[in-house]
């Protein structure tokens, strides 16, 4: 890597996904989407390239951008976020109503996704502390003592997908990003 290289995770030096691709993509779709809307949100399962997304929008310079920026707090301090900012947090997979409650179609919503099998993968690597944990004893409750890691988190991936997917259906501000 270069000197001064500040590490953007899987898209650092990726043919056809490095930081610059990512960068030029993003500028391309989003420049005329985001005239009149002052919030972009990143909705994903994690463990997706989120904050690394939220790394590389840093580089925008008309918006601030944060990875799980406000998921300490409750109620509607949560979603005080601030104009023209970025957003990348998978907890607002849990909280859509609210989401749509406060932004609605006023906000601009990206769906970032990656090959699921993958995300899995990374998920099932952290399967008994936090978010594995909670979906799989919390959520799930009563899942079968024999459910493996990896069946669990691609669980967890089609019950967060099919929940971004359900909150976009009527929409008109959104895009899908796969990395």
């Amino acid at each position: 890597p270069p000197s001064g290289h500040r590490g953007y995770g899987m898209l650092d030096f990726a043919s056809g996904i490095g930081l610059a691709h990512l960068l030029a993509r993003m500028n391309l779709r989003l420049a005329e989407r985001l005239a009149n809307l002052h919030n972009v949100f990143i909705l994903n399962t994690g463990r997706c390239g989120s904050k690394t997304f939220a790394r590389a929008c840093a580089h925008i310079t008309n918006y601030t951008s944060a990875h799980e920026s406000r998921s300490g707090l409750l109620g509607e301090p949560h979603f005080d976020y601030p104009a023209n900012h970025i957003e990348s947090d998978n907890r607002l997979s849990w909280l859509l109503g609210r989401l749509d409650r406060r932004f609605g179609d006023r906000a601009f919503y990206v769906h970032l996704t990656r090959d699921v099998e993958r995300v899995a993968a990374s998920w099932a690597s952290r399967s008994y502390t936090g978010m594995m944990n909670a979906y799989r004893y919390a959520i799930l409750w009563h899942c079968p003592k024999d459910a493996t890691p990896r069946a669990v988190a691609l669980d967890y991936c089609d019950t967060v997908g099919d929940n971004i997917r359900l909150f976009l259906r009527d929409k008109t501000n959104w895009m899908d990003f796969r990395l």
